[in-house]
């Protein structure tokens, strides 16, 4: 359970990126005081090393109070690993692919690896792996509408503070006087007077191993009694190795196309 004067680590969209991975631990292994490390779902996928993803954070889970949010991801390799259809859904072609490549070459019992929760609702802040919707909604956060009604939600559910990944970019924005705003990319740091009872706010994590239209990157959390302060923290991450995992896999050329485009776009 989360306490006051806490220290967070939110991670998202690891997708198998074992070397990102690595770096993450590595840094927050640097950080004075971790009090907990919530993992916000999609552990593989994409990276061609899941094992390894799971053994780190095995580690991980031994060292720190970890909590581990289940993804759209997570469902397909449990399903996979007790034989039931693993699409409850159709993915385009090149992620179902990665997804069945990464099924085949798993050893580690994803379900039992570690243990799961569909979201996670402490001190007026929300944490799930998409939105705040319901497990099983996999809508993603995009827009001003889909972040507005979002923040309806979470008035709903009577929280302040949510923490999404899913997109794999990382955002910030505010819901207050009835519309939603962004905050400006270059704005990374958030001081939120836990006094303010009318505003909603939703932060995005981003992803530390398939970053879309943003840097890699994790959420650093800090609540005490009078306020909460959010700082993204971006990565410059050297993917040389990862993508030389992929060439280096069965993928097919197409697959392995589309992800090293994304690594080397972030």
């Amino acid at each position: 359970m989360i306490k006051m004067n806490k220290s967070i680590v939110l991670i998202s969209d690891i997708h198998g990126n074992a070397n990102a991975l690595e770096v993450v631990l590595k840094e927050i292994s640097t950080i004075e005081k971790v009090d907990q490390i919530i993992i916000l779902g999609d552990l593989l996928t994409y990276g061609c090393r899941p094992n390894k993803v799971v053994e780190l954070l095995e580690e991980l889970n031994n060292e720190y109070e970890c909590i581990f949010i289940k993804g759209n991801h997570e469902e397909f390799y449990f399903n996979i690993q007790s034989s039931k259809e693993p699409f409850t859904y159709e993915p385009p072609a090149f992620v179902k692919e990665a997804i069945l490549w990464t099924g085949n070459n798993l050893k580690k019992d994803l379900n039992c690896s570690f243990k799961w929760v569909e979201s996670l609702t402490v001190d007026e802040c929300y944490f799930a792996h998409a939105n705040p919707f319901g497990y099983g909604d996999w809508t993603y956060l995009n827009d001003k509408d889909s972040h507005t009604r979002a923040a309806l939600k979470l008035e709903e559910l009577n929280c302040k503070y949510s923490f999404f990944g899913h997109t794999h970019r990382n955002k910030a924005g505010i819901y207050t006087d009835k519309k939603f705003t962004f905050f400006e990319n270059t704005e990374k740091v958030f001081s939120l007077d836990k006094s303010d009872e009318e505003s909603r706010y939703i932060f995005n994590t981003g992803s530390i191993g398939q970053a879309r239209g943003t840097k890699p990157s994790y959420i650093k959390l800090l609540i005490n009694e009078k306020n909460i302060q959010v700082i993204i923290r971006e990565l410059d991450l050297d993917h040389t190795n990862t993508i030389s995992e992929i060439e280096e896999s069965s993928l097919s050329d197409e697959t392995k196309k589309r992800l090293i485009s994304y690594l080397r776009s972030s």
